[in-house]
């Protein structure tokens, strides 16, 4: 069982990494556009093209960094509070492996959130409302998820 967890646990921290290179490279190339989109604005005179790129360009900076700093502190505190509380006999080991595998899906579909949302900053400026949107989603599964051990070990007798 352990075995297949850390297997899992394995790829899972490949595809985050994996991602995270590519949400990189898509922000420094949504954030060159924006300068391009900037400067072309203000080359033609146009005010509001640049206020409208320099805009877009502190939301895909914001976005950026709620992806590399924002989401690794909301994970490892949703799996110290998911892991830690309230197991007890046999679900202890289950329960741990559990919530391990829970953050590290939850860090993906937050991180998948954060892309998406990056790539909606080309077009439009409401998309890191989408990106914080997705986070809470995932944070508030994998807490429920994590519940589900204590819960289901208290309703079965076995704490």
């Amino acid at each position: 069982m352990t075995a297949a967890v850390d297997l899992l646990a394995g790829f899972l921290r490949e595809a985050w990494t994996a991602i995270a290179g590519a949400l990189l490279m898509l922000g420094l190339l949504a954030l060159l556009a924006q300068v391009l989109r900037g400067a072309g604005s203000s080359l033609i005179g146009s005010r509001y093209g640049v206020a409208s790129a320099a805009g877009s360009a502190v939301g895909i900076v914001f976005v950026l960094l709620f992806a590399f700093l924002g989401l690794p502190a909301l994970v490892e505190a949703g799996l110290g509070t998911a892991v830690g509380g309230g197991m007890c006999g046999p679900l202890v080991g289950l329960g741990a492996a559990a919530g391990g595998l829970i953050a590290a899906l939850a860090a993906l579909r937050m991180l998948m959130g954060a892309a998406r949302a990056l790539s909606g900053a080309l077009v439009s400026s409401e998309s890191g409302a989408q990106a914080l949107l997705e986070a809470g989603e995932a944070l508030i599964g994998m807490l429920a998820a994590g519940m589900a051990g204590p819960v289901a070990g208290h309703f079965l007798g076995a704490c």
